[in-house]
């Protein structure tokens, strides 16, 4: 636990020292959604409408930036070796990385989400419902980032490869975030927050354990 711990501190430091990164992601994401409404047009129905699926795609396309760089700098300087010979788990390893890439990345984004959300013109009401969908669903898409991260770790073009790799388990995952944010807790609304719980825990319980198999291959590959 205190080696989970110091890891954990670690990365945040780390954040911190690097946090023009974490700046460049919020400045992306408020420039793709105050650029919305002069490419839509200033219809407050439709740029009510269009929200949660604008916000959802922002926040992807803002997460997609780091997962290049989730292990790479630790795969070069000799880090993931020294973790791969010591008692932490790979699997442990890469679970504290990915929450520090979550907490610096993607919370100072989602506190700023209910800005980004009057910009969009969506009332207050729908605001709790938006938020939680957008929670659940970068959390998952934090998850498939990181196996897909290990598994392009040390190959050529990796920045091309994730997405590639990624996308098609992202597709499922904003239809139902969508139709949580959009229909609230009630009928689809109801069923999407029951399909993106039940893919949080599936995948927090196996894609740790996925994602150390794929470090260690890359480590002894290379």
């Amino acid at each position: 636990m205190n080696a989970i711990l110091s890891l954990f501190k670690r990365e945040m430091v780390i954040a911190w020292r690097t946090r023009a990164q974490s700046m460049a992601h919020l400045v992306f994401v408020l420039l793709m959604i105050t650029l919305f409404p002069f490419a839509l047009g200033p219809d407050e129905t439709q740029l009510r409408r269009l929200a949660p699926g604008l916000l959802l795609l922002a926040i992807l396309l803002g997460q997609m930036l780091g997962f290049e760089k989730l292990f790479s700098a630790d795969y070069q300087n000799g880090t993931l070796d020294i973790i791969h010979g010591s008692k932490l788990s790979l699997s442990f390893y890469a679970i504290v990385k990915s929450k520090a890439q979550w907490c610096a990345l993607l919370l100072p984004i989602i506190l700023c989400s209910p800005l980004l959300m009057l910009l969009l013109h969506v009332p207050v009401t729908q605001m709790p419902v938006l938020i939680l969908a957008l929670l659940l669903a970068s959390y998952v898409i934090q998850q498939l980032g990181m196996l897909g991260a290990a598994l392009a770790l040390g190959a050529k073009h990796a920045g091309l490869l994730l997405p590639l790799l990624l996308i098609p388990f992202y597709i499922p995952v904003m239809i139902f975030a969508v139709s949580l944010a959009t229909t609230g807790f009630e009928g689809e609304g109801l069923q999407a927050l029951y399909f993106l719980s039940a893919l949080l825990i599936l995948y927090s319980s196996t894609l740790p354990f996925l994602t150390g198999a794929a470090l260690r291959s890359a480590i002894q590959s290379s």
